[in-house]
C-alpha cells in the first residue's frame, strides 16, 4: 500500500491486518468488519482499491491501471471516511 494512504488509515484508527507482496488489508480497530484493501493484480496489470461505504455494511471497489491515479483516489477516499 502507499505510505501516504497507510498513514491516513492509521490516523483514522485502522490497523494492518494482512500485508502480502501484492495486497494490503487494513481493518478498523473498533469494528473488524470495516476493512480497506489495496491489491495489485500482476496478470491484469491493474490495481484494485476497496473501501467501506458510509453505512458500513458494504464495500465499494474500483480498478485502476495508473499507480499515481489509484494513490490519489485512495487518499481522497480515506480522507472522506
Amino acid at each position: 500500500m502507499f505510505l501516504s494512504v497507510e498513514k491516513e488509515l492509521i490516523a483514522r484508527h485502522y490497523c494492518e491486518m494482512k500485508n502480502f507482496d501484492n495486497s494490503t488489508i487494513y481493518q478498523n480497530l473498533s469494528d473488524a468488519r470495516v476493512q480497506v484493501a489495496l491489491e495489485f493484480n500482476k496478470e491484469e496489470n491493474r490495481w484494485s482499491f476497496s473501501f467501506p461505504l458510509k453505512d458500513g455494511d458494504f464495500n465499494y471497489i474500483t480498478y485502476w491501471r495508473d499507480p499515481n491515479k489509484i494513490r490519489l483516489y485512495a487518499s481522497e477516499r480515506v480522507q472522506a471516511m
